[in-house]
């Protein structure tokens, strides 16, 4: 990885072509064809539209513009940063004209999303904040939870 990461500091901002090798939970990991290098492309550097992972995780869907990307299929990356001490190269998603046509007929036409709103029990963790949580509340703990004898101390 180190031999990797020290490689890709010529190629910055040079565009690549590359397949789809993993997603996880901060992005997809795209294998590049030339050098073969694996970079991480993070849900934020996808494309304007926000993006979020399968239920199968096994790709990830545009919500707004119903762009789908799944292992295996290519796309086009530019190599936006590499992070020696991490080992880890950092890239952005270069998306495909009719990608881009489709988010913005759908930010015109007022459209949130086309994926239907999952009930709060199958929702992930990401999509739980800021809506209370498993325990009630932003400050968690919830009513009737036991501190376990480190409540304030009296003086």
């Amino acid at each position: 990885k180190l031999y990797a990461t020290l490689l890709m500091r010529d190629h910055m901002d040079e565009i690549i072509e590359g397949i789809v090798a993993g997603v996880g939970g901060g992005g997809l990991y795209v294998t590049l064809d030339e050098p073969f290098v694996d970079v991480l492309v993070r849900f934020e550097s996808m494309g304007p539209d926000r993006y979020e992972m399968n239920d199968d995780e096994l790709g990830v869907t545009g919500l707004r513009s119903g762009d789908k990307i799944e292992l295996g299929d290519r796309i086009t990356v530019q190599i936006e940063d590499v992070a020696v001490l991490r080992r880890m190269v950092y890239a952005r998603r270069i998306p495909p004209d009719t990608v881009l046509k489709a988010f913005e007929g759908a930010k015109k036409s007022g459209k949130k999303s086309r994926v239907p709103d999952r009930p709060a029990s199958q929702r992930g963790p990401a999509q739980q904040r800021g809506r209370g949580g498993a325990r009630g509340g932003a400050r968690g703990g919830g009513p009737g939870k036991k501190t376990g004898g480190r409540g304030r101390r009296k003086r």
